[in-house]
């Protein structure tokens, strides 16, 4: 089961694989960052990335690459 939590300083967001939408909502308000160690692989990354293009979210960002 894929998962991952985002926090700000309210508690964490826990996505739950199937329950996707619900999860993206909830995560609108926060800012999106791509840690090192996410696989943009994963079944699900492209999907997530998707749908914060799809739904115009501006406060979704990538982390620069290293060289």
């Amino acid at each position: 089961m894929a998962s991952f939590s985002a926090s700000n300083s309210s508690p964490a967001i826990e996505y739950q694989e199937g329950n996707m939408d619900k999860y993206l909502q909830q995560l609108q308000s926060y800012t999106f960052i791509q840690e090192q160690g996410f696989d943009p692989l994963m079944r699900n990354c492209k999907r997530i990335c998707e749908n914060a293009t799809e739904r115009e979210w501006t406060e979704f960002c990538l982390p620069v690459e290293e060289p």
